[in-house]
C-alpha cells in the first residue's frame, strides 16, 4: 500500500475520505473540507434528477417517482454535497463549491417559477369565486346568524383562501368553503348556489368546525334564493305602479 501518490507526491493519509479528488496544489483542509461538505444543497433540493445526472449521484433520479420524490429531497439536501464530492471528480474545492452554487441558484429559479405557475391560477379561482352572489350571500348571512356570532363574536372575517367548484356556464353549480374567524374562535363555511340567467343564486348554507362542535345550518331566505347580482349588469327590478283612484 502507497503512502503517497507516485505522480504528485501528495500524501493518501492526508486526503479526505469522502472524495477521489485530489487538487493538485495538494489535500484541502480538512476542516474547511468538512464545512462545505456539510452545508445544505439547494440545487440537489430543488433539481433532484437532473442534479443527480449532473453530479453522478444516480440516487437523485428517485426524483421523478411520485410519493418517493418527497422523502428523497431532503435527503439529498442533506447529503448532496458529500456524493457529488466522492461520486465526480474535481480539480479543488473552490470549483466544486462555485458549481453547486450553480445548481443553486438554477433551482431556485425553477422553485420560484413553478410557485408563480401554481399561484396564477389559484388567485384567479379565488377572484372568480369571491365575486359570485353564492360566497357574498353566505358571508352576510354568517354574520347575521345568531348561533354563529355567539360562537366566534364579533367582527367576523373570512379567510383568504376559498376551496371552490365552479360551472360558469347556464345552470351552473357552485360549491363554495371558506374559513371564517371571529375574536372566539373561527369556523368553516360550506355553500352551494345555482346560476340561472346569468345570476347566482344561494341553495344552501351552513357553519362547521366550531369549537363546540356544532354544524349551524343556517336558512336560506327568499332574498337570498332568488336575488342575486348578475354576472354582467344587474337587471333593475321594475317598480309598482300605483292604482288610479277616480274621483
Amino acid at each position: 500500500m502507497f503512502d503517497a501518490c507516485l505522480k504528485c507526491r501528495t500524501s493518501l493519509r492526508d486526503a479526505s475520505p469522502f472524495s477521489s479528488s485530489v487538487s493538485p496544489q495538494g489535500p484541502a483542509d480538512a476542516a474547511e473540507l468538512e464545512r462545505v461538505l456539510k452545508k445544505w444543497n439547494w440545487g440537489a433540493f430543488f433539481l433532484t434528477a437532473i442534479w443527480g445526472v449532473g453530479n453522478r449521484t444516480y440516487l437523485g433520479l428517485l426524483g421523478m417517482v411520485p410519493v418517493v420524490n418527497f422523502i428523497i429531497m431532503p435527503v439529498l439536501g442533506v447529503y448532496g454535497n458529500r456524493w457529488a464530492w466522492k461520486n465526480k471528480k474535481w480539480r479543488s474545492l473552490e470549483e466544486f463549491e462555485k458549481h453547486q452554487r450553480m445548481w443553486a441558484k438554477w433551482g431556485t429559479i425553477l422553485a420560484v417559477l413553478t410557485l408563480l405557475l401554481w399561484a396564477v391560477p389559484f388567485s384567479a379561482r379565488y377572484r372568480a369565486a369571491e365575486k359570485t352572489d353564492v360566497f357574498r350571500l353566505s358571508l352576510e348571512l354568517a354574520r347575521e346568524n345568531p348561533g354563529v356570532v355567539e360562537a366566534l363574536g364579533l367582527p367576523i372575517q373570512p379567510s383568504k383562501t376559498i376551496k371552490s367548484t365552479l360551472q360558469q356556464k347556464e345552470g351552473g353549480t357552485a360549491d363554495l368553503q371558506y374559513q371564517i374567524t371571529g375574536p372566539k374562535g373561527e369556523g368553516t363555511v360550506q355553500a352551494t348556489g345555482r346560476q340561472e340567467r346569468n345570476r347566482w343564486q344561494l341553495l344552501t348554507t351552513e357553519v362547521i368546525g366550531l369549537e363546540s362542535g356544532r354544524t349551524i345550518k343556517i336558512p336560506v331566505p327568499l332574498r337570498a334564493d332568488k336575488l342575486g347580482e348578475s354576472l354582467g349588469e344587474a337587471e333593475e327590478m321594475p317598480s309598482p305602479t300605483k292604482p288610479r283612484l277616480e274621483t
